[in-house]
């Protein structure tokens, strides 16, 4: 049952995510950091901010000492939800817009968005984790920062401003300067 509520409140949390709706250069980080500092204070979460990404941990880390802590160079096993974090400014205050996961490994993601006629064909397996070595260029910056100091079996949100995801050149999926948003779940870490 902890499970289904940690996950029902991590999805509401993504849903509800700002991110940046202005084009000024000078204002895209600022307003970013500024909109998800004030929706994870708003909604009371703990976080921490790690290298420039907010990190919140939806539920209790990890209680194994034991477990591998990742470091640069390690090869991390991962599930993930990949979010934009879309907002507007509105007479001076942030709105959110709410948002659907844009891509993910976990098969209850993809069950859900096939329900709702999304295709998900080129989306990865969710048979197994993402493997990848952090710090190698095979990540985003913001998750090469944001998981460093994360342990085997934490689930994490990262909360990614767009100099640290995508920046200014859009995806097929992620439009230019856009902070995004990566729950992610840590099944693997071997340290090098």
């Amino acid at each position: 049952m902890n499970i289904i509520k940690s996950l029902f409140i991590t999805l509401v949390t993504a849903s509800l995510l700002y991110s940046c709706g202005t084009s000024d250069e000078d204002t895209i980080i600022p307003d970013q950091r500024e909109a998800i500092t004030q929706f994870l204070d708003n909604n009371e979460l703990e976080y921490e901010e790690v290298n420039s990404v907010f990190r919140h941990f939806p539920s209790p880390r990890t209680s194994n000492p034991d477990a591998p802590v990742v470091k640069q160079g390690d090869e991390v096993g991962i599930y993930f939800e990949l979010y934009n974090a879309t907002y507007t400014k509105q007479n001076g205050s942030l709105a959110p817009v709410p948002t659907t996961a844009l891509y993910s490994n976990k098969k209850f993601i993809q069950d859900t968005l096939r329900k709702l006629n999304l295709n998900t064909e080129y989306w990865p397996s969710y048979e197994e984790p993402l493997n990848a070595k952090v710090g190698s260029g095979e990540l985003i910056t913001g998750l090469n920062r944001g998981l460093v100091g994360c342990r085997k079996g934490d689930s994490v949100l990262l909360f990614i401003t767009s100099n640290l995801a995508f920046g200014e050149k859009p995806t097929s999926i992620i439009p230019a300067n856009t902070a995004i948003l990566y729950i992610v779940n840590i099944q693997t870490v071997n340290n090098q």
